[in-house]
């Protein structure tokens, strides 16, 4: 397996506006005939908003106003007039044109399903959150406080000032004049907030719940440690970038929890940070088309580098460029319970990963057609990556498959490579492929390499099935031993050249080097691994050991 890299990143402005949207009526119903009609009038001047400029337009402009007010004194604030402070303020006016607030006594009901949600960020079921995302909608629904946010010169002139004062107290203040906060501090976005100057404006440790419906043009940039952005309501929110930006967080993220949102049509990547992000939980999310034409070496729905404890779980992924990769990383590291159909050129693989705690255990995944521009490598790759002689790096109870046809895959990858040039203290146990490509597991280098009782299926795949199993030193990859192998099963047909002969199906369960002697010997000769202890060969198994998992 190839290092990923990553070349000169980008780097996102501090703040990124979304689209000016008004408040999606589905989440937040009305009977009144009345509230409609105004509702559709702010719908319609947020459309014509949007129309005239640009989330980036509108960030630059909101940019440049906080520069003008940092050279300004409080008393050449409070000396402007209304006019003079509107046209200043313009920004802000524009990111808030159209957007909606709340009765107090409505955020008062928010807080406790709102706690419920984010408390148990972790060990929330499906069931559980859809239930409590329906209450907060019949709280919301039924506020007939409801309003269109108008902001006024004064109001404008108080946030002035205040971000001139700075401060968590002034910040709290600013936020809850731009945003809707309940008593106990959550604040909540609806369709039409700006996400990245809720994220500027609002203090540090926020938690931000994003209502159900899709959230245009949004971009995070930075967020700030201890922040939490947690999707709310019946059908969840999506954050859809249009394919015209490039992330949809970036960077910052140090203790912060991203949940229950979709993310899709990004350019580059879903999650991004190498910026030495700590701490960072990322559950039930989705992830589609992120990364379209874009090589998965580098390019992935999430991507972390340089960073430490990080947990993505109970996740789904499709048509992505690649799913999870993590760089120069330290555990704990962390890739549980997921879901993903057509992960791209890697499902994970951790580069230069050390460290305790290493688990890619109990994921799912499946390849029916290339997405992004390179063929599918490796479902799952340890690349020089180093465990713990008492804590290895676990690769356990996944499972893998695509559709037989060889369409979008490499003839060269594998289900599981471990040991992939280099690293040491490597498992994967209990593990179910199914035509999963050229190899199912294999042990390409490195030392103290433990492969069993995995299950291997493949039937003869023209040009591209290989091997069940294998063991040997690749790429000249040193050192080289301790490889073991046990209780392993296959049934797998090799249609390559490789196999003996113009392609012809064998069966082909395990493969290492023919003598201990050899250059390529990591501690099992051919004779050794196709021994029945280590690999047992079972032609009755077939295609249904998939759903053994």
């Amino acid at each position: 397996m190839r290092n990923a890299r990553t070349a000169t990143l980008i780097i996102v402005l501090f703040i990124i506006t979304g689209n000016l949207l008004s408040c999606n009526e589905s989440n937040i119903a009305t009977d009144n005939s009345t509230e409609q009609l105004a509702t559709a009038n702010v719908n319609a001047s947020a459309a014509k908003q949007a129309q005239k400029d640009s989330p980036q337009e509108v960030f630059a402009e909101f940019e440049e106003m906080v520069k003008e007010v940092e050279k300004m004194t409080i008393e050449e604030i409070d000396n402007l007039s209304d006019e003079e402070i509107l046209e200043i303020g313009e920004p802000i006016l524009k990111a808030t044109e159209g957007t909606v607030t709340h009765s107090k006594e409505t955020l008062e009901k928010l807080v406790e399903p709102l706690y419920a949600i984010s408390d148990n960020v972790r060990t929330l079921t499906r069931k559980e959150h859809a239930a409590l995302s329906k209450e907060v909608e019949r709280i919301l629904a039924s506020d007939r406080g409801r309003k269109t946010r108008d902001l006024s010169a004064e109001d404008i002139r108080e946030l002035l000032i205040k971000f001139n004062g700075g401060g968590t107290t002034m910040m709290l203040s600013s936020c809850e004049t731009t945003f809707d906060v309940t008593p106990s501090g959550q604040v909540l976005l609806y369709t039409g907030d700006n996400f990245n100057m809720a994220n500027g404006i609002c203090p540090t440790g926020s938690v931000f719940y994003v209502q159900a419906g899709t959230h245009t043009g949004q971009s995070v940039n930075n967020s700030k440690t201890g922040n939490a952005w947690v999707g709310v309501g019946v059908g969840g929110p999506t954050m859809d970038g249009q394919g015209s930006l490039n992330r949809a967080f970036n960077d910052g993220m140090n203790g912060n929890s991203i949940s229950w949102i979709e993310i899709t049509d990004y350019d580059e990547y879903g999650i991004f940070s190498d910026s030495g992000t700590e701490e960072l939980l990322i559950s039930n999310m989705t992830f589609i088309e992120i990364g379209d034409g874009k090589n998965g070496e580098f390019y992935s729905a999430i991507r972390i580098d340089d960073a430490e404890d990080l947990i993505v779980q109970g996740s789904y992924f499709e048509d992505v460029s690649s799913s999870i990769l993590f760089d120069n990383s330290i555990g704990p590291l962390k890739v549980l319970d997921n879901e993903a159909l057509n992960p791209g050129r890697n499902f994970f693989q951790c580069t230069d990963c050390s460290g305790e705690e290493i688990r890619i255990n109990g994921n799912s995944i499946e390849h029916n057609s290339q997405y992004g521009s390179e063929k599918l490598e490796d479902f799952i790759s340890i690349y020089e990556s180093f465990g713990e002689d008492d804590d290895y790096i676990q690769v356990n109870n996944n499972r893998a498959r695509t559709d037989g046809t060889g369409s979008g895959v490499s003839d060269t990858g594998s289900f599981i490579i471990l040991g992939d040039d280099g690293g040491e203290y490597q498992e994967a146990e209990d593990n179910i492929g199914v035509n999963p490509g050229n190899a199912g597991i294999g042990a390409a280098g490195g030392e103290y390499i433990s492969v069993s009782d995995n299950k291997m299926f493949s039937d003869p795949i023209e040009d591209i099935s290989n091997v069940a199993f294998y063991s040997y030193r690749v790429l000249g990859s040193d050192p080289c031993s301790n490889h073991e192998f046990d209780g392993n099963v296959a049934h797998w047909y090799c249609y390559r050249g490789d196999c003996g002969g113009d392609p012809t199906p064998v069966l082909n369960k395990a493969h290492a080097p023919t003598s201990s002697g050899s250059s390529i010997y990591c501690g099992l000769t051919l004779s050794q691994i196709r021994h029945n202890s280590r690999v047992l060969e079972d032609t009755g198994m077939d295609e249904d050991i998939w759903d053994e998992w």
